[in-house]
């Protein structure tokens, strides 16, 4: 039994690894819902902020499928649910830097805090978006194009019983 078991993990490594790596899109889709959507009180929210929500979730359902392919099928697919993720996660942080800066420009910070630059930095990093959250799309997307690349050695070395 733990022979089969040992066998099963070596032939299929990428394919754990790839169902391991599938929970987390959904985790990233409820922390983007959360951080856009929870509690918010503004109306007319952006189109665009559905994208991470939406692509967190059919990713992982694409990536589960994935799992059940060919070989050359599941590489071919899981680099580019990796390349789509990694996509997502840059413009993520590109939306997020601008509106960083979009609030120090309308607030008028520094006319408010002085030539207290803390104050100012204080302020902003308070009422604008996080700006490395969408990075965690990007990193995931990375993870999952190495996952699906021949050139990377995926090796698991299991205890002798």
């Amino acid at each position: 039994m733990l022979k089969d078991l040992s066998s099963l993990i070596r032939r299929h490594t990428r394919r754990l690894l790839c169902l391991a790596l599938a929970p987390g899109l959904v985790t990233l889709a409820f922390e983007a819902y959360v951080g856009h959507y929870a509690g918010s009180t503004k109306s007319g929210a952006s189109v665009f902020q559905t994208v991470p929500v939406g692509f967190g979730l059919a990713s992982f359902v694409i990536l589960l499928m994935l799992c059940a392919l060919k070989p050359n099928a599941f590489r071919i697919g899981v680099r580019v649910v990796g390349v789509v993720s990694m996509l997502v996660g840059v413009a993520g942080l590109g939306f997020h830097v601008y509106s960083f800066v979009a609030d120090l420009a309308a607030n008028d910070l520094l006319a408010q805090h002085g030539d207290d630059f803390y104050d100012v930095l204080d302020t902003a990093l308070g009422v604008a978006p996080p700006a490395f959250a969408p990075g965690a799309f990007a990193l995931m997307g990375v993870m999952l194009f190495a996952l699906g690349s021949r050139n990377v050695l995926v090796r698991v070395r299991l205890p002798k019983r």
